[in-house]
């Protein structure tokens, strides 16, 4: 996916419901932004440990079951192009979320991570901005 055609798919959401949703729930979903053939493919990498970092062990750190990667650098070009196109929009709504705490301001409300799941198995892609520009 480039970077154009992850655009238009992130147009779909409707943003003001989604930062809305985000102050009420702590979480809110997008509009479809992957195809299941590219979630499928995107799903396969992760048998490919040499793609990634980082591996991280939920239970050990008492986060839950199951386990998380993070990328290395350079991102699959689906994600590159995700993160690209999410970035410019999620970045006022969450300029607009810090809240008043007794020690300063802080995030609002928010969930990490996905549902429970009760049955089968999930893949999960999770956008991480800590360095985008």
């Amino acid at each position: 996916m480039r970077i154009t055609e992850a655009r238009r798919r992130a147009e779909n959401t409707n943003w003001s419901a989604l930062a809305e949703e985000l102050d009420l729930y702590g979480s809110a979903p997008t509009a479809q932004l992957l195809t299941p053939a590219e979630c499928h493919d995107l799903a396969a990498l992760y048998e490919k440990p040499e793609l990634f970092r980082t591996t991280v062990d939920m239970a050990r750190h008492r986060f839950g079951s199951g386990a998380y990667r993070y990328f290395a650098h350079d991102l699959p070009a689906p994600v590159a192009a995700l993160r690209a196109a999410l970035y410019p929009r999620l970045l006022p709504i969450a300029r607009d979320r810090p809240v008043r705490t007794k020690r300063g301001w802080s995030a609002g409300a928010m969930r990490h991570g996905v549902s429970t799941v009760r049955t089968g198995q999930r893949h999960a892609l999770g956008l991480v901005f800590h360095d985008a520009t």
